[in-house]
């Protein structure tokens, strides 16, 4: 599963999506995207936690846009990839499914 944040801060309901798609035994990438780029520092506790509980079955891959980051001042941490718009495209064609929150 795909998803894509697009607010600076999560709450406990898209916590408990983000959990839940990662109990799966699938892989599953999240993108942060415009104020979302805020979120991946925000939530960094929140990410350490869903990437410490990857396995082989469940494999996480966390990516910011880095021109949305870039725009808003913001420092990309090393627990995430930067990804380029038109990599965040060629991203969604690899997921049936996709959630933007």
């Amino acid at each position: 599963m795909l998803i894509n944040i697009t607010q600076a801060k999560l709450d406990t309901r898209q916590k408990t999506l983000i959990t839940a798609a990662l109990s799966h035994n699938a892989t599953t990438s999240i993108v942060f995207s415009g104020d979302g780029a805020y979120a991946h520092v925000v939530e960094q506790a929140f990410l350490a936690e869903c990437v410490s509980k990857s396995n082989a079955e469940s494999v996480l891959h966390v990516h910011v846009i880095k021109e949305d980051a870039t725009a808003r001042g913001v420092t990309l941490s090393q627990a995430v990839n930067p990804l380029d718009y038109q990599g965040f495209v060629a991203l969604t064609s690899t997921f049936n499914q996709m959630v933007t929150l």
